[in-house]
């Protein structure tokens, strides 16, 4: 009796593993479907392979396009001092679904250097300098950081809580005549070392 029992669980158990398998195949395939914004009929016929009277293999498939979870590289090339910064967000959702085409037309201004679901790369130039010109410099005893525009004007971007009094007689001088850098992740750098 107790065979017959255990039998009838692992049976019972086999069905139930069957069926989740099943079913999370087919929503796997309806979520693609829908992402891609196509029935599950179409997948399966752009996927399909067909021979020609040539003997010749071709393949029918959709143009590629931006999915939902795709992230956008902004680059921005500045003429002035030659850097480029990139930045990576989240595609917005007027790009979702969209062809490279059809993002050409939207942004004619932009340069597209890749394109495929996952990631858009867009470029451009703009003239004058990019805005991770810093300099960084003793204030009253306290390190303080200023942005710099194109004329090389100061302008205050940070006053930190950093004191000069424990610092070098280099650290020191070199602040009395200011630190350039170049890049939030440089000045960032540069702040924890005087730290």
């Amino acid at each position: 009796m107790k065979k017959i029992f255990y039998f009838c669980i692992a049976v019972f158990l086999f069905g139930v593993i069957i069926g989740y398998l099943f079913l999370n195949k087919l929503s796997h395939e309806d979520k693609v479907s829908k992402e891609m914004n196509v029935s599950p009929q179409e997948i399966l016929k752009t996927n399909s392979v067909e021979e020609n009277s040539s003997n010749t293999v071709t393949v029918d498939s959709q143009e590629e396009k931006v999915s939902p979870r795709a992230v956008i590289a902004i680059n921005k090339h500045y003429k002035g001092c030659n850097h480029t910064i990139t930045n990576l967000i989240d595609v917005p959702t007027e790009m979702v679904n969209l062809t490279e085409e059809k993002i050409k037309e939207l942004y004619p201004e932009w340069k597209i250097i890749d394109f495929n679901r996952n990631q858009v790369s867009l470029y451009k130039d703009f003239d004058g300098i990019c805005n991770e010109h810093f300099v960084v410099k003793n204030n009253d005893g306290v390190i303080t950081v200023y942005y710099l525009n194109e004329a090389k004007e100061e302008f205050l971007y940070e006053v930190t809580d950093i004191s000069v009094e424990y610092l070098t007689d280099g650290d020191k001088d070199s602040l009395e005549k200011g630190i350039f850098i170049y890049g939030k992740n440089e000045l960032n750098a540069l702040l924890e070392n005087f730290e």
